[in-house]
């Protein structure tokens, strides 16, 4: 084990993490595992600080949305700070995908557009659109986006974001206000795509999690409070491990890792657990049971809290000794 993977598990996040993991874990489609969220969840709290100021119903609502989804941190959606809140956002990979999840879509494209391109565009019953990229470096600034829908049955939509309606988007969307976002940097492009492709995924066959995410986005994009299907409450639950579910997950720990009771509970004996099981390879966790009694069969002993925590200090003493 690394001294960075160590470290890392000191970190409050990853104990708050841990402690949702069944949560998180009962929503999953077959395609993702929970480590693999977790870990990216993990990662995306450390590129964007500010997360770790949200409360943590927020934030673990909005991995558990993304989750539900399909969608995955950092790829097709993202988890912005906004105020005390964290706030599930959906890029337009996301709703692309989404999309094609209806079965009744053949292409879905989008573009931007510079003023040195040549792009024109009719509404109506006879709607066409038409854009030839500038074939120069610089096409100048950028004045509109579109996207366009292609359908199995053979006809196609498109949508056109002009500048108006990007400033207008903008001065609503919270995520706007930070100076990190893509609306403020040279990914700007990506947010008036993106806002096309989200008015042109209201009016192609939608999914549940289509509709759902696009109302989710609206939310956000007004500055409301995001309201989730499967929301945590803050409390989560009151209900305490007995003795005997704590005994035999110490009991388990070193045997080959064993399993560490997966309960939807604060309790903090079973978070250091959960920690000792993913930060200590067998060995030491085995020798620092024996070290400290914790073995089967060795007597009775309290299982505290503080008791856990020598067995994880015991563990972290074992473990800095073997790199010396």
């Amino acid at each position: 084990m690394t001294e960075e993977k160590t470290l890392a598990h000191k970190d409050p996040i990853v104990s708050l993490l841990a402690q949702y993991k069944g949560a998180i874990k009962s929503v999953l489609p077959k395609h993702l595992t929970p480590e693999r969220v977790l870990r990216i969840a993990y990662n995306a709290v450390q590129k964007t600080p500010k997360l770790r100021e949200c409360t943590h119903t927020s934030l673990i609502n909005a991995i558990i949305e993304v989750s539900k989804r399909g969608l995955e941190i950092g790829y097709t959606a993202h988890i912005i700070p906004f105020k005390s809140e964290a706030v599930f956002i959906a890029d337009y990979k996301g709703f692309i995908d989404l999309a094609h999840r209806s079965g009744q879509i053949n292409a879905f494209r989008f573009k931007p557009v510079y003023e040195k391109d040549d792009f024109s565009y009719q509404e109506g019953t006879d709607a066409w659109i038409k854009h030839t990229p500038c074939r120069k470096k610089n096409r100048g600034d950028l004045v509109a986006a579109y996207a366009v829908v292609q359908f199995k049955h053979g006809g196609y939509d498109f949508e056109v974001i002009e500048s108006a309606d990007a400033e207008a988007i903008k001065a609503r969307s919270p995520g706007a206000k930070t100076p990190d976002s893509p609306w403020n940097t040279q990914d700007e492009w990506t947010m008036w795509c993106k806002s096309a492709v989200r008015r042109l995924s209201k009016r192609v066959p939608q999914s549940p999690d289509l509709q759902a995410v696009a109302y989710l986005d609206e939310m956000a994009e007004a500055g409301m409070k995001q309201e989730f299907e499967d929301a945590i409450d803050a409390e989560f639950s009151t209900e305490r491990p007995s003795t005997e579910e704590i005994v035999k997950s110490i009991e388990g720990l070193g045997e080959d890792k064993g399993e560490t009771v997966e309960k939807l509970t604060k309790d903090p004996r079973l978070q250091l657990i959960e920690l000792i099981k993913d930060s200590f390879d067998a060995p030491i966790i085995k020798q620092a049971k024996t070290d400290l009694k914790f073995a089967t069969g060795a007597g009775v002993w309290p299982p505290s809290q503080e008791a856990v925590k020598k067995l994880f200090d015991k563990c972290q003493e074992i473990f800095e000794g073997d790199k010396k």
